[in-house]
């Protein structure tokens, strides 16, 4: 028996130094995104080394991460370091620029401990008057370490994708803090709610955002019922996924005030149906169970409500917690994208995901 666990173990090594033998050593991953604006509007943002702090994907995760500046952040030679349980420890410096088309940077990881890349972001110009952004980074493994080079590549192509999204909205919509921000251990009181439900496809984008556009109907109708003033944020509520058919239940509707007269009701609508050429579902109102929950704060166009729940959905298990999928999440609208004044606002949502455990210390 022990012969056998060791010619199977031997396998394994010999199967392990095939596999590496044949990988390439080098990688090179390059990742594009226009955006509506010009090359001088842009490139601040990818040139100083404190403005990555906006728009990075990183910046994300760990809100105690330890960030250290040179005294300069805009020049060659100009260089930061980072230390996080969460997202590692490494540097980076500025090795070469031309101002306003391309910064060229070495970064080094210190943990994960890695051998020193090349990584540059370059601008140029796209149709429409746009600029294209293109984000690379290229580097070498060593033997042992061949086999992580197509993980890598598809997390950071992952990464660069969602970080050029973040730069197009930080560039449009300037801020000094990040598009995205994560608050940990908020604890949510239960708020009443009125909805149009259906049951749709996580995937199927069109069809959600249909069924948001619909629900738009429910606002008149709850104020003529309950007065304008007992009508409050938009939400959209979340439950009962099924891993086999990826279906989930959207409840997509309005806050209303729980203070509401107690023999109001929302008319025919409650407990009916409702369709029109967008969507059709069932009218109601509901009850958050409230408790504690994970908040990320989205500062950016609706589109990016996709990765921000990706990005919502890891945090749990980073910092030592699990998800509660007894308990419904939901999005909170707190500024839409309509025009105010001739000009164009930039969305604000808030996204909660229902948790339990306790966070795990992170001290550096």
């Amino acid at each position: 028996m022990i012969q056998i666990i060791i010619y199977v173990l031997l396998a394994i090594v010999c199967i392990f130094i095939l596999i590496n033998a044949v990988m390439p050593s080098k990688y090179d991953i390059a990742v594009s995104h226009d955006i509506a604006t010009s090359k001088e509007a842009i490139f601040p943002y990818i040139v100083d080394l404190r403005k990555w702090l906006t728009w990075i994907p990183w910046a994300i995760n760990d809100k105690d991460t330890k960030w250290v500046f040179s005294e300069v952040t805009d020049v060659i030679g100009s260089s930061y370091s980072w230390d996080s349980k969460i997202i590692g420890g490494g540097s980076m410096k500025i090795i070469g620029l031309e101002s306003p088309h391309s910064v060229t940077h070495e970064l080094l990881f210190a943990h994960p401990k890695s051998t020193p890349c090349e990584t540059s972001m370059s601008l140029s110009d796209a149709k429409n008057g746009k600029t294209s952004v293109t984000w690379t980074m290229k580097g070498s493994m060593s033997f042992s370490s061949r086999f992580f080079i197509p993980i890598l590549k598809k997390m950071l192509k992952k990464d660069y994708t969602l970080g050029l999204k973040i730069l197009e909205q930080q560039v449009l919509y300037p801020t000094d803090e990040h598009k995205m921000i994560i608050d940990e251990d908020i604890t949510e009181s239960p708020f009443d709610f009125a909805y149009l439900e259906a049951r749709l496809n996580v995937t199927n984008t069109q069809a959600i955002k249909n069924h948001f556009d619909a629900s738009v109907d429910i606002r008149k109708t709850l104020e003529e019922q309950f007065g304008k003033n007992a009508v409050g944020q938009g939400v959209g509520v979340y439950s009962h996924y099924n891993i086999f058919t990826k279906t989930m239940k959207i409840r997509a509707g309005y806050k209303i005030s729980a203070d509401r007269s107690s023999g109001s009701s929302i008319g025919s609508s409650t407990g009916g149906s409702h369709s029109n050429s967008n969507s059709s579902g069932k009218f109601g109102t509901a009850t958050t169970k409230g408790g504690a929950y994970h908040k990320l704060v989205l500062r950016g166009n609706y589109s990016l409500i996709p990765e921000a729940w990706n990005v919502l959905m890891a945090h749990p298990k980073a910092v030592g917690m699990r998800s509660d999928y007894s308990r419904e999440s939901y999005e909170v609208y707190i500024k839409t994208d309509e025009t105010v004044d001739g000009v164009g606002q930039e969305p604000v949502t808030e996204i909660y995901l229902p948790v339990k455990g306790t966070a795990k210390k992170r001290k550096h």
